[in-house]
C-alpha cells in the first residue's frame, strides 16, 4: 500500500513540475526578459554551476521552505532552465523569473552574483516568484523567504 502512494506522489510531481505553460516561447516572447532568456545560457558545468550549488546547499541546511526553494531551483537547473546574463544586458536587476508558473518555467540570474554572499538571497528570491509568491516591500527588493534564506539567514541563532 505504501509503495502505491509513493508512485502516485511521484506522478502529481512529475505533472506539476512539467507544467503545459512553459514560457518562454522563443519564437515569440512575451517581453524584454523573455527576449533576454532566450539569448542567453545555462551556467557553464565547471565554473559557473559550482558556485549556484554551493549556496542551494547552504539554503538546504536551513531546511523547511528555504531547503524546498532550493529543490526548485536544481530541478530548473537540471532542465537547464536557469539562464545567467551580464549586468550590461538587462540593468537594475539580479535576477529574474515569472511569477507562479512552477519549476518548468524559466529564471535568469546576474552572472556577476555568483562569486557573492547575495546569490543565496537572490535565488531565495527567484524561487519564491516560481513559487508564486510576490514582493512584499514596495521597493521589490524582498520576498516572503528571500532574507530567511539568504546569507544572513546562515546567522540565526
Amino acid at each position: 500500500m505504501a509503495y502505491r502512494h509513493c508512485f502516485v506522489f511521484v506522478v502529481l510531481l512529475v505533472s506539476i513540475a512539467c507544467s503545459s505553460r512553459q514560457r518562454p516561447v522563443c519564437a515569440d516572447p512575451g517581453n524584454r526578459a523573455e527576449e533576454l532568456w532566450c539569448t542567453t545560457n545555462a551556467p557553464d558545468v565547471a565554473r559557473e554551476l559550482p558556485m549556484i550549488n554551493a549556496a542551494l546547499s547552504n539554503m538546504r541546511r536551513l531546511n523547511g521552505k528555504c531547503a524546498h526553494l532550493a529543490n526548485t531551483v536544481q530541478l530548473m537547473l537540471s532542465r537547464r532552465r536557469v539562464h545567467l546574463f551580464d549586468r550590461d544586458e538587462y540593468a537594475g536587476v539580479a535576477g529574474l523569473a515569472p511569477i507562479g508558473m512552477g519549476p518548468g518555467s524559466w529564471m535568469l540570474l546576474l552572472r556577476e552574483l555568483l562569486s557573492l554572499p547575495e546569490l543565496q538571497q537572490v535565488l531565495a528570491h527567484e524561487a519564491d516568484h516560481i513559487e508564486g509568491e510576490s514582493h512584499i516591500d514596495l521597493a521589490g527588493a524582498s520576498t516572503p523567504y528571500s532574507a530567511e534564506c539568504g546569507a544572513r539567514g546562515q546567522q540565526r541563532p
